[in-house]
């Protein structure tokens, strides 16, 4: 049993009003974005604010959430109408189309994160007074669970808990893992809280595939979370980072283990009795 995903296990269409709602808010997102990029370009001030950026824009236009749309499924080469765009990537947008300067062009399509986290900084008025929010955790687990489905967390060696404080305890000796301070936020006080409210498993995963930081760690990540895993009673998932089919970013199958997991997915599943979860508070 190699290479296999599984996706949608199990799930009805309780799922659709979620996901519907997520598609709208970020289409009110992208609106946000676009009608405060439009109010920059368009004011009076313009090109005096312009002149002092550490990122001046060339030739800029106004623009529509269609055409935001339209380059960001283009990037992906795929159609989605509700696409997710990160403020990483409203920047990239900016970035590739207007700052008249090669050397920004190209750090942008070679993802420099670091130019393009300064980059979102100078450009941070955009992203202001943005009312639309994620759901939590507890939110997202019960609307897969109330679908039927098996509640499983991301990649959790990479979240923004890290630059939350959160410590990263693979990077102990492997023999003090799990023993920090009652006081220390831990990746196994997260997920042992989210447990509480109906997790099911936790996702090894493909950090190599798009996650240039963590690519080198992502044996000994995927090792520590086996091991939270199985100390928490959770089933353990393969993640390969597929997003969909955007240039040479990995495909589905690309992360597989020798290790059969099917058995414990499909048998998390089949003793799962659907029964309607009480939505956290």
């Amino acid at each position: 049993m190699k290479n296999i995903e599984l996706l949608g296990l199990g799930i009805n269409d309780k799922i659709l009003e979620f996901t519907r709602k997520r598609a709208d808010e970020r289409k009110r997102s992208l609106e946000h974005y676009i009608k405060a990029l439009n109010k920059y370009f368009s004011s009076s001030n313009f090109e005096e604010r312009n002149r002092g950026s550490r990122f001046p824009l060339k030739m800029p236009a106004l623009l529509s959430v269609e055409e935001l749309i339209d380059w960001k499924n283009k990037k992906d080469n795929y159609n989605n109408p509700e696409p997710l765009l990160s403020k990483i990537d409203v920047v990239k947008y900016i970035a590739e189309n207007f700052s008249g300067d090669p050397e920004s062009e190209r750090k942008s399509k070679s993802v420099n994160r670091e130019f393009l986290e300064e980059l979102k900084k100078e450009y941070g008025f955009l992203f202001e007074n943005n009312e639309n929010k994620k759901p939590s955790f507890y939110e997202a687990i019960d609307a897969v669970k109330n679908s039927g489905g098996i509640a499983v967390v991301a990649h959790p060696g990479l979240s923004k808990g890290y630059k939350n404080g959160m410590i990263k305890e693979w990077e102990k000796d492997e023999d003090n893992w799990f023993s920090s301070s009652e006081k220390a936020l831990t990746p196994l006080k997260f997920i042992e809280d989210l447990k509480k409210h109906g997790l099911d498993g936790v996702e090894l995963y493909l950090y190599s595939g798009n996650d240039k930081p963590h690519a080198d760690g992502q044996e000994l990540i995927n090792r520590y979370f086996s091991r939270l895993a199985s100390k928490l009673g959770l089933i353990t998932t393969l993640g390969s980072d597929c997003h969909g089919p955007k240039g040479s970013g990995p495909h589905m199958g690309k992360f597989g283990s020798d290790k059969i997991i099917l058995e414990d997915i499909v048998d998390r599943y089949k003793c799962s009795k659907p029964k309607r979860v009480v939505p956290s508070k």
